[in-house]
């Protein structure tokens, strides 16, 4: 009996971890279909290794016949440039900040989900493939911006990285010069803190820090790192005030290229790499944060996360008044995922209990 009630346990915490895997099926492509992308930053690793991750995958799903290449861009490629090549078709597919399609689409949802949910919660709804990412995605209008969007891959929580100015609540941001991508979630952060958020592409971003035109920026710590950004600044705050989300992207040309089965592989290959990137993305962030800390690069300090939430409560506020459609998604997606967890947690509590008592004398 006790057997019987352990097996029905191991059951239900495996249906839990089951993974939806793209169908075997041979690929009819007679010839070879080459993808091309680029990135925004080849210096950071979990994306130019979840891109690596993503073309293995894709490849071995066709058998050969689909395959991704790199197309180098600028060092620093901006953003803006590589979104305007995809939709021209130079480039098949590429990736960027999701608040890069603040003005190319009417879906603000895109650029408004971090601030509207907690890390904790954030994690499990906004996991590669997830209903929520696929309902964001489908915001996207795909005749008006000749553009698909694939995935959302997490890319850090932002802290505030300064040069001669360490934030140790809202009010040490009064009046500093922080860069921002553009118009939206982030801009509006910012203002409610009362710094002056200077907007302008990656590129430029990084340019204005290392010569002194800016105070700071927000990034999180893998990019910073990344970028070598503690040679310049000397303040990190550790703040993880929102999400950094990047969004895979295809031009619609060459979506069309893809059958129904292909494009299906090429959604199973994303949530695969987007997993990865997520994973060592945690990685990394716990090994360069224990590097700045130990090198010695800079002053960090970790502030009290509620003085800041309390500041920018009418951010959320906005949100949530002006998107009750997507507010009620999210709620009903994180009572579906809080239901999970709570389920999963039970069922290894009880294996646990099983175990116990199937092990005793």
């Amino acid at each position: 009996m006790k057997f019987i009630v352990f097996l029905l346990c191991s059951v239900l915490l495996c249906s839990g971890c089951a993974k939806e895997e793209a169908p075997q099926e041979p690929s009819e492509r007679e010839k070879q279909l080459v993808l091309s992308y680029a990135l925004e930053d080849v210096t950071y690793r979990p994306f130019v290794e979840a891109m690596k991750v993503m073309s293995r995958e894709l490849e071995n799903y066709s058998n050969g016949k689909i395959v991704m290449t790199e197309k180098r861009q600028q060092q620093f490629a901006v953003n803006s440039d590589l979104m305007l090549e995809t939709v021209m078709n130079t480039l098949d597919m590429c990736l960027v900040p999701i608040n890069r399609l603040g003005s190319m689409t009417k879906g603000p949802l895109l650029v408004a989900v971090p601030y509207l949910m907690r890390p904790a919660v954030m994690e499990s709804v906004m996991a590669p493939g997830s209903p929520l990412i696929k309902k964001i995605l489908q915001d996207i209008p795909r005749q008006d911006t000749r553009l698909v969007g694939v995935d959302i891959w997490y890319g850090g929580y932002l802290q505030f990285l300064m040069r001669d100015h360490q934030v140790l609540s809202p009010a040490s941001l009064k009046d500093q010069h922080v860069w921002v991508r553009g118009m939206g979630p982030d801009n509006e952060y910012l203002l409610a803190m009362d710094a002056i958020p200077c907007e302008m592409s990656f590129t430029s971003g990084i340019y204005a820090l290392r010569h002194g035109y800016l105070d700071g920026i927000m990034l999180p710590i893998s990019m910073i790192v990344s970028n070598r950004l503690y040679e310049n600044m000397h303040f990190l705050s550790l703040t993880n005030h929102a999400r950094m989300n990047y969004v895979l992207l295809f031009s619609l040309a060459a979506w069309d290229k893809l059958n129904p089965k292909e494009q299906h592989w090429v959604h199973q290959a994303a949530k695969k790499a987007g997993m990865f990137v997520r994973d060592l993305t945690d990685e990394l962030e716990e090994i360069d944060l224990s590097r700045l800390k130990h090198a010695d690069f800079m002053r960090i300090v970790e502030p009290d996360p509620d003085l800041f939430i309390k500041k920018a409560e009418y951010v959320r506020n906005f949100y949530m008044k002006h998107l009750p459609v997507q507010v009620a998604l999210m709620r009903e997606i994180t009572q579906e995922v809080m239901k999970e967890q709570a389920e999963h947690k039970a069922a290894e509590a009880a294996a646990t209990e099983l175990r116990q008592i199937s092990e005793m004398p």
